[in-house]
């Protein structure tokens, strides 16, 4: 294995180093907070507080409405028990009596909706305790799928990064930096390779017999128009 070959099979490791590295980050974050579960969470936690503001709604139209009903049998036993003498104060009880019971009317329509939209709160809140549920489970089978292809990937790692200690011992210091400094310069592909027809597999350019000889030599030779260093494999 020459000086360009070495590098270049630098290179694919570290780029698969690289790769891995971001793969794990990922699924650490995955694995910290599962979105489809807080998403759950916080519909269900919405489903909760409107199901208490509707049965507490409910409850107090369900109170006054049971108050108002015992007011207005108060005043029909006091209109019909013959207690009330003066023909006025008569009168005045029965309007008094006629105006509670539309009230009550228009109270037994609110308790009607209050408890429709009760009943609708019920039913909100049962299907997001199901989905939370649903949710969970799914993500306990997530879970463990990354957690496998996360320790799988670590393997993999540290795999390659014994491949790129063994590749260091085989490039002199010299070859080693400039591959260094053209990496980045190059976003992180520093090595191309040179195909059967002569062309840079980078920036598919022709390159000249001279550099083509020389590449297959094994010498560091750049590509004549992107510059970066050809290898022939």
């Amino acid at each position: 294995m020459n000086q360009s070959q070495a590098l270049y099979r630098l290179q694919v490791v570290e780029s698969s180093i690289d790769a891995a590295k971001s793969r794990v980050s990922q699924i650490e974050k995955a694995l910290e907070k599962d979105e489809s579960v807080q998403r759950c969470e916080e519909t269900l936690q919405t489903c909760q507080t409107t199901l208490h503001d509707a049965q507490l709604a409910a409850q107090r139209l369900e109170h006054e409405l049971e108050s108002l009903k015992n007011k207005i049998q108060e005043g029909e036993a006091l209109l019909y028990g013959g207690g009330i003498k003066n023909p006025r104060e008569l009168k005045d009880r029965q309007a008094e009596n006629e105006s509670l019971k539309k009230q009550q009317s228009n109270l037994e329509t609110e308790v009607l909706n209050a408890q429709e939209a009760l009943a609708k709160a019920k039913n909100a809140h049962e299907t997001a305790t199901t989905a939370l549920q649903e949710a969970k489970t799914t993500s306990l089978a997530t879970q463990k799928e990354l957690t496998q292809e996360r320790d799988k990937t670590r393997t993999q790692m540290s795999e390659w990064l014994a491949n790129r200690k063994d590749l260091l011992k085989i490039l002199d210091a010299n070859t080693y930096q400039t591959y260094k400094q053209l990496k980045p310069q190059k976003k992180g592909i520093a090595v191309a390779r040179l195909d059967d027809d002569d062309l840079c597999t980078f920036c598919r350019v022709e390159q000249t017999q001279v550099i083509s000889h020389q590449v297959r030599q094994g010498k560091l030779i750049p590509c004549n128009n992107c510059g970066r260093i050809l290898v022939a494999i």
